[in-house]
């Protein structure tokens, strides 16, 4: 989505509140979660522990006449305060001027395309080119354009009105411009839908830009005119893994192995008090969007993405009666409960080294390798309560609910058991998935399935031998020892161990309560209590922590 203009009044809030050191602010714990336009509600962002954010560089607002450039279109007070916060700045631009594109709008493709890149009157180069420089040591991310695979003029979110051939054009030109001014700049394709071509029954914008891009050949020599595949993935978080395989396997086609950021999700709720949404789309309460968000960035980490960002971090203080409310802030300032899932998301994956997922039908598992410490995220497709049983590391652990109660958990059999609340849609499965549940244990992940009992036969007794003649009257036969029971073996370590989890539904009595936040963040404090009795409190309290 593509916020429409600067918002005067809430830059001047910022720069009221007064600009803090560098010195005072801690670096968010991970540099993978971020948030859409984090400057408009930046202590709450410091909170949260966004750590990147995505900003508009408008071309018509930037240069409004050839003659004229807006230095302070990003104010540099703001631009401080960012950077002092520990949060990279990610520049996104799109938008050329009239003066540019012949004044056809907004969506036009800029002229002079076609011509060198050193020529004057190729605009977009020009542009690309000075704002790159002027940011040099600032902003190393930039992004060119925004969702040109939305191809409906009447929908709000439609921004390219030029062909293929010229959006192919407009990104080569774009990356040549920029890595002239910035060699270590990193150049990012500009964010796709998916389902915009899917759901009409459309060849996916991604892979017709690839097969276009192919023709060029110095494409190969260039990485195809991109370092990063960029996607926006809305309200089904269970079609995040399959769109990030796709997408891989696109690029796999033409030897390419991009880095692949999702720089935008969300599901925006219909039932906000301050602003309810009358005929969305998709009915997505409150309590969903921020399971939503939990579900979306497990299953992004799991999937191999190298960034991951909400969007947004506030909504506008002009926010339309018709548009959906995104904003993990409301323009007043009060946060929605979407926030404290972000924050708890960042709490508990945060220092991740490896993430996998598996679907059991049921339910869902992201399994984090954090190191000394095994974390398993889990929730429930289903509108039934269910239990999970997953593979234990440790002989106990601790489980944090919905509402953040911790709980110890003791291994039956090398399994631990998680009740799982249900989702809401009322289905037998649904998009959104219920209220996640961690799981956290004090040993590394290599140890999963370790505590499982190996299975111990039972040898029958060896037959006796038939004497093949009479023995002598006189002599006694010496009876055959019975054989000795084969000793019960120890386990021992499996270092891959999948999860062997099952859906038992639970009684409706033993369903946990949806309505309350996911604040497991606040819950973690509680598990150093818990597994203290274990022996092993000292280094997970370290761990898991409230920052």
């Amino acid at each position: 989505m593509v916020a429409r203009g600067w918002r005067i009044a809430a830059l001047c809030l910022i720069l009221l509140s007064g600009l803090v050191p560098a010195w005072a602010y801690a670096a968010p714990p991970d540099p993978r979660f971020g948030a859409v336009e984090a400057f408009f509600a930046p202590f709450d962002a410091d909170e949260a522990g966004v750590a990147w954010e995505r900003v508009l560089f408008y071309w018509r607002e930037i240069q409004p006449e050839p003659g004229v450039w807006r230095d302070d279109y990003f104010p540099p007070e703001i631009l401080q305060r960012e950077v002092a916060a520990g949060r990279e700045i990610v520049g996104l631009l799109i938008n050329p001027p009239g003066w540019a594109n012949g004044y056809r709008g907004d969506q036009a493709p800029p002229e002079g395309l076609y011509l060198p890149i050193d020529d004057p009157q190729n605009h977009w180069a020009r542009f690309v080119s000075r704002i790159v420089s002027q940011y040099r040591g600032v902003i190393r991310h930039w992004i060119l354009w925004n969702e040109p695979d939305v191809w409906d003029s009447s929908h709000f979110g439609y921004t390219w009105a030029g062909t293929l051939e010229e959006f192919v054009q407009l990104t080569r030109v774009g990356y040549l411009a920029a890595k002239q001014a910035n060699p270590d700049c990193v150049v990012h394709l500009a964010g796709l839908t998916y389902w915009w071509d899917v759901e009409y029954g459309r060849r996916p914008f991604f892979e017709r830009f690839l097969e276009e891009m192919a023709k060029d050949p110095n494409a190969a020599a260039r990485g195809f005119y991109f370092d990063v595949a960029s996607l926006h993935i809305y309200f089904k978080p269970r079609t995040i893994p399959d769109i990030i395989a796709k997408t891989r396997a696109a690029m796999r086609r033409y030897g390419l192995d991009k880095p692949i950021w999702l720089d935008e999700t969300n599901a925006p709720p219909f039932d906000d008090p301050q602003h309810p949404v009358a005929h969305p789309r998709f009915r997505v309460a409150l309590s969903e969007q921020r399971a939503f968000l939990v579900q979306a960035f497990a299953l992004a980490l799991a999937s191999g993405v190298e960034r991951v960002a909400v969007y947004k971090m506030s909504d506008r203080p002009s926010i339309e009666p018709w548009e959906e409310p995104f904003g993990m802030v409301r323009p007043d300032g009060s946060r929605r409960p979407v926030y404290d899932a972000f924050r708890a998301a960042v709490g508990v994956m945060a220092g991740t080294q490896a993430a996998r997922w598996e679907d059991k039908g049921s339910f869902a598992v992201v399994s984090l390798d954090q190191g000394p410490k095994t974390t398993r995220i889990l929730w429930n497709w289903t509108s039934e309560a269910v239990v999970a049983r997953v593979p234990a590391a440790a002989p106990q652990g601790v489980v944090f609910s919905p509402d953040g109660d911790a709980a110890q958990s003791v291994a039956v059999a090398g399994f631990h058991t998680v009740s799982l609340p249900p989702a809401a849609c009322g289905l037998a499965r649904c998009d959104i998935g219920g209220a996640p549940v961690v799981l956290v244990e004090d040993a590394p992940i290599s140890l999963v399935g370790r505590l499982i009992p190996t299975p111990t036969a039972t040898p029958s007794p060896e037959p006796s031998r038939t004497p093949t003649q009479p023995a002598p009257p006189t002599v006694t036969p010496t009876p055959t020892p019975t054989a000795a029971s084969v000793p019960t073996a120890t386990p021992t370590v499996r270092a891959t161990a999948q999860p062997d989890a099952t859906a038992t539904p639970m009684p409706p009595e033993a369903v946990p309560a949806r309505s309350q936040l996911p604040a497991w963040l606040p819950g973690l404090g509680i598990a150093a209590g818990a597994l203290a009795a274990v022996g092993v409190a000292r280094r997970t309290a370290r761990a898991i922590r409230r920052r």
